[in-house]
């Protein structure tokens, strides 16, 4: 049978006229319209945000010179926010350096994509605007990982610029690689993987041969799979995809529910569109051979088979909430895939009013948050300097509200409440302790305290590492005891309710992610490690 060359119309629908000046407005209006979430609250909440902020006024505390002892580290990667933030939150405070480059991050991802979808259907993309706009302000920009956001901002423009490659484009794509890579490395990688396998399709000019690129890609993404599974301690499981999150992550529509239930009411709304908008890009054709379906898929496949969590050994804390990261490039690209469509004005105004009722219930969300900020600043203000406080709230949805320390010893998961829990050290160098029990691994100096080490392993008599390498200082009513373990996966607040646990030294245990997680009693641990340095 011959073989036909296969060419692709991805304007198959002539693009709706709009004149220079219309449009210039509209994008104006746009831009603006995209910096109120910014501004329209005393503060922007977005998860780690706090933690960039305290970073960059910790920075610059340190190098100019008001706390001793302590110096500023420089990494390659996962910085740049914060670099920008030390330089900015002297002159101009920690709200308004926020608002400042949250809203130039925002700036940079909705253009980004929106260009990147123009370059990849050689038209303007404005019926999803709407959409591109709560993708924007979706999980994870309310996760607060900037340096992620913002490296996917850069690497959209990226894409932009060399989906349709050239000498000039190449030049100016390499500071954005520069700045992405300086922000997070996954996105930068992402986007790359997505223009050489797009290239390598363009090349290839048969349906037959291009379905067995993505039948490679998927090979290559088991492969990937199994050598993280096998290298690095890594949370995975095929229930994490057929739960309702994975459902929704593998539709991209996981981006658009944020504080509750109500949220779910945008996702499948904006899946219903999508459905309609994605009926008409098969009416198309050539859908199988397709590059730009092919990556599509192949993101969804990864969302299935990468790990959900990785912990890597060069850094303390693992690399987290994976899925929800790549739900944001599945959504992405099936506005790619579908941006080429025809169609009318009824569609726009449904998309434009699912991102009217989006903004609205975050607008009443943050306002909520930002009354519960209030409040507690108001409780803390009158508390004496130094004084350490630990907030747990209750969740309305079910959730335990308070955050625990979540600890690995060889197989077993367990997490103890950070209300107890003062910081995660080194193993460092110990002292023995005659006579103590099996279980006293030494003491240490810890900044002028002395710190009894315990092997918790052995505390709890299961299986852990023959040298636990990290120490959880723990502390109870004003006894403080190092327990050391094997890992410190996570700090998080555990979701459900925990059940009894007949174990001695556990308060209940929680099943998470499919594996059993055993909190540990604080009080009658305290009092068993009090017997074993006896």
């Amino acid at each position: 049978m011959r073989e036909v060359p296969i060419h692709f119309d991805a304007g198959a629908h002539p693009a709706p006229r709009m004149s220079p000046r219309i449009e210039a407005l509209l994008i104006l209006g746009v831009t603006i319209a995209l910096l109120i979430p910014c501004v329209w609250q005393p503060h922007i909440e977005a998860g780690d945000l706090a933690s960039h902020l305290y970073n960059a006024w910790l920075a610059g505390q340190i190098q100019g010179g008001a706390i001793a002892g302590l110096t500023v580290a420089h990494p390659l990667t996962n910085v740049l926010s914060d670099g920008i933030m030390a330089a900015l939150i002297g002159p101009l405070g920690p709200a308004w350096t926020a608002r400042l480059v949250c809203g130039v991050a925002v700036e940079t991802f909705f253009w980004g994509a929106f260009c990147f979808i123009a370059a990849a259907n050689g038209r303007k993309p404005w019926i999803l605007a709407p959409c591109l706009g709560m993708l924007a302000y979706g999980m994870i920009f309310h996760f607060g990982f900037l340096n992620f956001y913002i490296s996917t901002g850069c690497s959209l423009w990226i894409l932009a610029l060399l989906w349709n490659p050239s000498r000039r484009a190449m030049l100016q794509a390499i500071p954005l690689a520069v700045l992405a890579l300086l922000a997070h490395p996954l996105p930068l990688a992402w986007a790359v993987c997505v223009l050489v396998y797009v290239q390598v399709a363009r090349r290839i000019h048969t349906e037959g041969a291009r379905v067995f690129l993505f039948l490679t890609g998927l090979a290559a993404l088991i492969l990937i799979q199994t050598a993280l599974l096998a290298k690095f301690p890594s949370e995975w499981s095929l229930g994490q995809a057929l739960r309702m999150e994975g459902v929704l992550g593998a539709t991209g529509a996981l981006q658009f529910v944020l504080y509750g239930s109500k949220y779910l009411l945008i996702a499948v709304g904006m899946l219903a569109l999508w459905f309609f908008l994605f009926l008409e890009r098969v009416d198309r054709g050539k859908l199988i051979s397709d590059p730009l379906v092919h990556v599509w898929l192949l993101n969804i496949a990864a969302l299935v088979l990468i790990p959900s969590a990785i912990k890597f050994p060069q850094y303390q804390f693992g690399l987290l909430f994976i899925s929800e990261r790549i739900s944001l490039f599945i959504a992405i690209l099936f506005c790619a895939v579908i941006g080429a469509g025809g169609h009318g004005r009824a569609m726009t105004r449904l998309s434009s009013l699912m991102a009217i009722a989006f903004f609205a219930f975050v607008f009443i969300d943050v306002r909520a948050i930002n009354g519960v900020d209030a409040e507690l600043t108001s409780l803390v203000s009158g508390l004496p300097p130094g004084q350490r406080v630990v907030a747990s709230l209750q969740d309305s949805g079910g959730l335990n509200g308070l955050v625990h320390v979540r600890l690995r010893m060889g197989r077993e998961r367990y997490a103890v409440p950070i209300e107890n829990v003062l910081e995660v050290a080194e193993l460092g160098s110990l002292c023995a302790l005659p006579g103590a029990g099996a279980a006293v691994l030494g003491v240490r100096n810890l900044r002028g305290q002395v710190l009894p080490v315990f092997d918790l392993a052995r505390v709890l008599a299961i299986a852990g590492d023959e040298v636990p390498p990290r120490v959880v200082v723990a502390e109870h009513e004003g006894r403080l005891a190092g327990l050391a373990v094997d890992e410190v996966t996570d700090v998080i607040a555990l979701a459900g309710e925990a059940e009894p646990a007949e174990a001695a030294y556990l308060s209940g245990a929680i099943l998470e992610d499919g594996q059993l997680v055993g909190i540990l009693d604080v009080e009658r641990l305290f009092g068993a490690l009090a017997a074993q340095a006896a």
